[in-house]
């Protein structure tokens, strides 16, 4: 895998700080919660797939386009690229 992408546990807990979907998972600890979503948006980020692409994809495979719709991706995306220009996690 490309060494700039960040591992699957560091984009999960970012999900998990984030909370794009609204879930609620940091007031409930729900560790796991973006867990599954997670693995998906490193596979398309290692697919050479931009990041905004990447997380969309991820996130609707994981919660529906239904929901997708009403997601704030604005704060993940921006630390998904940072993370991206530091090289991997």
């Amino acid at each position: 895998m490309n060494s700039r992408i960040p591992a699957v546990e560091f984009v999960s807990r970012l999900l998990y700080e984030t909370d794009p979907m609204g879930t609620c998972c940091r007031e409930n600890a729900c560790y796991d919660e973006y867990d599954s979503v997670a693995a998906a948006l490193v596979e398309w980020l290692a697919e050479g797939e931009p990041v905004h692409v990447a997380l969309r994809q991820a996130l609707c495979d994981g919660f529906g386009s239904d929901l997708l719709a009403t997601a704030r991706l604005e704060e993940a995306q921006a630390a998904l690229r940072t993370r991206l220009e530091r090289g991997g996690g």
